[in-house]
């Protein structure tokens, strides 16, 4: 076999590795290549192909197609790797964060209905709060006492409900005697996050979407 047929068949047994899946491609191992890697050896097999037998055009195609397929499935698998490093970021930043959510919905489990938050306009001699269930029955109701105005975060917690989805409603006073009845949103600290396709946040152990985050605020001392 003449030099220039052995470094042919050389040039076309180097191109092989690159039909190999994309996550060991990305590994490189010593016996792999890359892109880069492929053209070359293409254009070394052109460049040193037998004058009396060269190439077909339907091999050369899909040496071609072969460099193209490799270089998209690089290309998504990176496009794919920077999103989730992207996305676990944006996740992460809630972590330790009181988040409020645009819901007046809690959920109750042995006992503890998580945090409810509120606004009071005005100082208040009274406030408590109404657990009413799906058929508009109170449950429960939390006395709270008086109450300073301003952003309110409550621990509604050794409840007598053991468990399920209830609404809460916000009773108040005033010190002049007038109805606040400010609305209550469901709150919590964020402990975790669970990426994927549909992210999600856990909100003392709850699973919540970022869309359904009204509002984020620096947690209390108590908490």
């Amino acid at each position: 076999m003449s030099e220039d047929m052995k470094i042919r068949q050389t040039a076309i047994e180097g191109l092989d590795p690159a039909l190999t899946s994309l996550p060991e491609a990305k590994k490189k191992k010593a016996n792999e290549i890359g892109k880069d890697e492929f053209l070359t050896m293409l254009v070394a097999q052109l460049k040193h192909q037998d004058p009396m037998d060269p190439m077909k055009n339907e091999d050369f195609a899909v040496n071609l197609a072969q460099f193209s397929q490799l270089e998209q499935l690089i290309a998504i698998n990176n496009k794919i790797e920077s999103q989730s490093a992207a996305e676990g970021g944006f996740l992460a930043s809630y972590l330790g964060q009181e988040i409020v959510l645009d819901s007046s919905t809690i959920q109750v489990k042995n006992g503890d209905g998580g945090k409810v938050a509120f606004d009071l306009g005005a100082d208040a001699k009274s406030v408590s709060i109404d657990l009413v269930d799906a058929e508009g029955t109170v449950r429960e109701t939390v006395n709270l006492g008086a109450m300073k105005a301003g952003r309110q975060t409550v621990s509604l917690s050794e409840l007598h409900t053991q468990g399920g989805e209830f609404k809460v409603k916000i009773n108040a006073l005033s010190t002049g005697g007038l109805a606040l009845n400010p609305q209550g949103f469901a709150a919590g600290i964020v402990n975790g996050f669970v990426p994927g396709i549909e992210p999600m946040l856990l909100m003392d152990g709850r699973e919540v979407s970022p869309g359904e985050i009204k509002e984020v605020r620096v947690p209390s001392k108590e908490d």
